[in-house]
């Protein structure tokens, strides 16, 4: 792998040291056990160079992360430099094959950023631009923005788009702003805080209260591995349409619920069901705390996410009521905990515990050979509205899938969740080679798919499904 120039390196401007979180983000890609976030978006119209590229470059000024690179990943000490200029040569490919979307995402998910090509340091990201399907995907790196950004950027490329002026001859070079500030770290911008309480049954687990031990019967795939140093990460999407979104979002609220914890649920409900061995599933999920920011618009770009966990039993998920049916009770029970979560703000939250792993590379390299804690994950970044609806014209985003790496010492299986308007419901789960067989995937996506379609129904045609 090429190194950067020295000489380059020396002439960067240093921004800052990561915090512990990004601190974490950067050694899982140095050492292979996590490498992206991508966001593929389906638009109306072609993207060739010649209007790609302004636009590019316009989000480039206008987002700081993407003009950044980390020196030092493989050291105990990285930082960030802000880089003068980004060549969109070096980062955007077009792809005019016939590609499956599935193996494009794996191959993509399992293949790490270059820290230069031909000395020169690059950013975080890269564009990938499928001929055939007009589909567009934003990869980028995990340490300069979490799930909702994914969004972000596709709202700011759509906008730019649309005001971009085609060229004839188009211009590869982005210059990065000098002078524009890179967001804080996580905890020093969201100034995250323990309790008393919570500090001293940390740093003292002897005066904690005692945990409840696992349920009888947890799954949660194989243990954690790392064979031949490889992380391979395979992917499927689940998509359901427009309709049966619409159908489950009023339902929900028919219901006092939310979307996040009905899906928390569902898909505990295809993985029990696709499961038979599975006496319990733990899971996890991400929370967005950049409500809390009052200088962060919709539209930046950045990391500003925490995640907790919740266990569910097999007969709670499907030997109550009927296992077809949505046990809207536990549906309900899911939500207080994610309103408990919520309302936690920047008190307490998971992330914040972190600061106190004396060294995180360590901790890491220790996981394989032992069992992992969540059997799956739920990320829901919410709904994409990319104008599909409005008829004027321009550039339109008209679908969206959301997919990340998997991750080594991570949940079995993780689902991406997005809904785009007028689109699609696209539930997208990747997992790492080995960790849980394809078959065993399929079988869960098959029974996800008929639920989601069954929870589309519930009030419409039947009392109860």
């Amino acid at each position: 792998m090429s190194q950067p120039d020295p000489a380059i390196l020396s002439s960067l401007t240093v921004l800052r040291k990561p915090g512990v979180v990004e601190l974490d983000r950067i050694v899982k890609h140095n050492i292979g056990y996590h490498f992206n976030v991508i966001f593929t978006g389906t638009y109306n119209r072609p993207l060739p160079r010649r209007i790609l590229y302004p636009a590019l470059r316009a989000l480039v000024v206008r987002h700081p992360a993407l003009g950044v690179h980390v020196v030092g990943e493989e050291t105990a000490d990285p930082y960030f430099v802000r880089l003068k200029s980004v060549n969109l040569n070096k980062i955007v490919r077009y792809e005019d094959a016939e590609i499956d979307l599935n193996e494009f995402l794996g191959q993509e998910h399992s293949t790490p950023f270059p820290i230069a090509i031909e000395g020169q340091p690059q950013p975080l990201w890269r564009i990938v631009v499928l001929e055939r399907t007009g589909q567009i995907a934003f990869i980028y790196h995990h340490v300069i923005a979490d799930g909702t950004s994914g969004l972000s950027f596709h709202r700011s490329l759509l906008a730019a788009l649309n005001k971009a002026s085609l060229e004839e001859q188009p211009n590869s070079i982005a210059d990065v702003p000098q002078d524009k500030a890179f967001f804080p770290s996580m905890e020093d911008h969201l100034h995250l805080t323990l309790s008393w309480k919570s500090y001293i049954h940390h740093q003292f687990p002897s005066l904690a209260p005692k945990p409840n031990p696992p349920p009888p019967g947890l799954w949660t795939g194989r243990p954690h591995m790392f064979e031949n140093n490889v992380c391979r990460t395979f992917a499927r999407a689940v998509q359901v349409p427009w309709e049966t979104l619409f159908a489950i979002r009023e339902n929900c609220r028919k219901e006092n619920v939310t979307l996040q914890p009905f899906l928390q649920i569902i898909v505990g409900q295809a993985i029990a069901e696709a499961v038979p061995e599975a006496g319990a599933l733990q899971c996890a999920a991400a929370i967005s705390l950049r409500r809390y920011l009052k200088d962060v618009g919709p539209d930046d770009l950045g990391v500003w996410i925490s995640a907790w966990s919740e266990i569910y039993t097999r007969q709670e998920l499907i030997e109550g009521e009927g296992e077809t049916a949505t046990p809207w009770d536990l549906v309900r029970r899911a939500k207080t905990l994610v309103d408990r979560e919520i309302n936690r703000g920047t008190k307490d939250v998971l992330l914040a515990f972190m600061k106190f792993d004396p060294d995180i590379r360590a901790s890491l390299l220790a996981k394989p050979g032992k069992p992992r804690a969540n059997t799956y994950s739920v990320t829901n970044v919410g709904l994409f509205d990319g104008g599909a609806q409005d008829e004027r014209d321009g550039f339109k985003g008209e679908d969206m899938v959301f997919s990340q790496s998997s991750h080594v010492q991570g949940s079995a299986l993780q689902y991406q969740v997005v809904g785009t308007k007028g689109g699609s419901l696209s539930l997208c789960v990747t997992w790492q080679e080995g960790v849980v067989d394809v078959d065993v995937v399929e079988r869960i996506n098959e029974k996800l798919r008929a639920r989601l379609l069954r929870a589309g129904q519930y009030g419409k045609s039947e009392s109860r499904l």
